[in-house]
């Protein structure tokens, strides 16, 4: 839609939502198929990612420059849906294992009937489970951690955005703008294969890990904007991109460690909540900085705060912790609720089979 003359909120919006529904879907999976190296495996999930800042700005500058703008939109939009066929490879746990949990009504109900029922159930079906997510907002950790991992996103994805303007602002070529982002695609492919070993080998807790790298991309993003030659640039992109993939790596792992797997999915649900917020609120905010003073160096010094005001709020998390242990922690209510769906499933399963007993024809015995 972007290659033709469209309205730039059907731009955004196109490109915007089907992009956090995957990463949000890859990132709620992947933790579910694996109970050792975790860690290795979530790492390894986002290693596209890094292939995309190393290949994707030198094939865009040569698709522009071949076939324009509309072109180069066409042929990316060819490249990225080949992610619907790399979806189809999650496939639900329950497939691969031999316990094969049993249908509920709704769910054959929903079967019999038609297209058009069945979309319209699911749909309900999803909105009363966003609906029932929405108690998280009672536990101060979930806020927590939600407000974190939202400003780390949105300085990251900003970040990357006024890269190449502010370098063209200050004189360098579309190549060396291009160039950069390079090296910090490969510093971030080569901390996705490293990092993760480290973990797994000193044992360091994600917590550290997330709380690190903000600290470090807030250090590099500040060092980049004041930098006055293009080998501190990249230098502070390699930087950057050892940071960004240490954060992405331990993202939804941390949610784990804190709250534990079972909340996993419902804290990345919440989660779009909390990344609209600030990207709503920090985006502008830091685009009216750079109009307002005219330098790039100071909007994104700004953008470099909120990622040590990330950082430093990870030392509130022991308070947060104990506010939920005093007002009776919402994690154990959760629990609780799950334990009652698990009785109601065994009973329902209890029920069914006694249906299969009864429909049994009784042999006749002399």
């Amino acid at each position: 839609m972007a290659s033709w003359e469209q309205p730039r909120g059907i731009h955004v919006s196109g490109h915007g939502i089907p992009v956090d529904v995957i990463m949000t879907v890859t990132h709620t999976i992947v933790p579910h198929y694996f109970t050792r190296r975790m860690t290795l495996a979530c790492s390894l999930t986002s290693c596209g990612s890094s292939f995309s800042l190393i290949i994707m700005p030198p094939l865009l500058a040569v698709l522009i420059e071949q076939y324009t703008f509309r072109g180069a939109t066409l042929v990316t939009a060819a490249l990225m849906a080949n992610t619907c066929v790399a979806a189809m490879v999650f496939h639900p746990v329950e497939w691969h294992s031999n316990i094969r949990p049993s249908k509920t009504v709704a769910q054959k109900v929903e079967e019999g009937g038609g297209t058009c029922s069945r979309v319209f159930n699911s749909f309900g079906r999803m909105l009363k489970t966003a609906r029932g997510n929405l108690w998280l907002f009672k536990s101060m950790r979930a806020i927590l951690v939600n407000i974190i991992l939202s400003i780390g996103m949105m300085a990251f994805s900003n970040f990357l955005y006024l890269v190449p303007f502010a370098m063209e602002a200050e004189g360098y070529s579309t190549e060396e703008s291009s160039l950069t982002m390079s090296v910090a695609g490969f510093s971030l492919l080569v901390t996705r294969f490293t990092y993760p070993i480290l973990f797994i080998r000193f044992g360091v807790k994600h917590q550290i890990g997330v709380m690190s790298s903000l600290a470090v991309c807030g250090t590099a993003v500040i060092v980049f904007a004041w930098g006055d030659n293009l080998y501190i640039k990249l230098a502070m992109m390699a930087i950057q991109g050892m940071g960004v993939g240490m954060f992405f790596t331990s993202y939804c792992l941390v949610v784990v460690e804190v709250l534990g797997l079972s909340l996993l999915t419902p804290m990345l649900s919440i989660n779009g909540l909390f990344k609209a917020s600030t990207i709503l609120l920090f985006g502008p905010l830091i685009g009216w900085i750079r109009d307002v003073t005219g330098s790039y160096p100071v909007s994104l010094s700004v953008l470099a705060g909120t990622l040590y005001l990330a950082a430093a709020l990870w030392f509130i998390l022991p308070l947060a912790r104990n506010y939920d242990f005093s007002h009776e922690d919402q994690t154990k209510m959760y629990e609780q609720l799950e334990d009652m769906k698990n009785k109601e499933k065994e009973e329902q399963q209890n029920d069914e089979k006694l249906l299969l007993l009864k429909e049994i024809p009784r042999k006749d015995v002399d």
